[in-house]
C-alpha cells in the first residue's frame, strides 16, 4: 500500500507532526499501515512494517529532542 492507498492520508499528514511534537511514538506509529516501507537518506537499505519505524521514530525523537516537524503545506507533482 503506497500513500495514494492509504485509508486516509491527509490524517497521516495531519496527524504525524502533532504526534511527534507530543513526543507520542505509538501515536504516529500508528498512522502507518503494517507493512509500512521506510527508506532511509542515510542507511542503505529499507525498513518494512511498523516496528523498525517505532525504533526509527524514537531514535530521531531522542536525538532532535528540541526540533519541530514542520510538514508540507501542498504536495507538488513533477511533471518533466
Amino acid at each position: 500500500m503506497n500513500a495514494t492507498e492509504h485509508p486516509d492520508p491527509a490524517g497521516v499528514y495531519k496527524g504525524f507532526p502533532a504526534a511527534m511534537e507530543a513526543r507520542d511514538v505509538d501515536g504516529a506509529v500508528a498512522l502507518f499501515t503494517e507493512n509500512a516501507l521506510f527508506v532511509s537518506p542515510v542507511v542503505h537499505r529499507p525498513y518494512t512494517g511498523r516496528e523498525p519505524l517505532r525504533a526509527i521514530i524514537a531514535a530521531v525523537g531522542t536525538v532532535f529532542e528540541d526540533s519541530r516537524y514542520i510538514a508540507p503545506t501542498a504536495r507538488t507533482t513533477d511533471t518533466s
